[in-house]
């Protein structure tokens, strides 16, 4: 008589702890992406967004787990965006990281996406 309520119980933990471990996982990801490209200089190459890019993709291998490839840059379901705003010497970069999740139960609702945003002064603005 209690087993449905368990089972019920035992699928909302595992979803939700599943989704806050992608979104803490994609946290560093984004963190860590965005902390490479911001100490690139404006006039190197490749600049800092796309060392912020290539950064946050090469840091999300764990969505590999939930069949999202986000180092391919034709699927989809993953989303890596950085931009340079403003002027020397205030430039931000901003990373952003957005992947579709569909839940791996299927049973408890969850958000259709994990998204995580970042901003980060630029250190050598030359």
């Amino acid at each position: 008589m209690l087993f449905p309520l368990f089972l019920a119980i035992a699928s909302v933990i595992m979803e939700y702890g599943l989704y806050f471990y992608a979104h803490t996982n994609m946290i560093s990801a984004v963190r860590g992406g965005c902390r490479q490209g911001s100490v690139v200089g404006m006039a190197e190459s490749p600049g800092p967004a796309d060392t912020a890019v290539a950064g946050m993709t090469g840091n999300m291998g764990v969505f590999e787990a939930f069949n999202v490839d986000c180092t391919d840059p034709g699927d989809p379901r993953c989303m890596v965006t950085a931009e340079i705003s403003g002027a020397s010497p205030e430039a931000e970069l901003t990373c952003t990281a957005e992947v579709a999740w569909t839940g791996v139960t299927g049973v408890v609702p969850v958000p259709g996406t994990v998204r995580v945003s970042m901003v980060q002064v630029l250190e050598i603005q030359q």
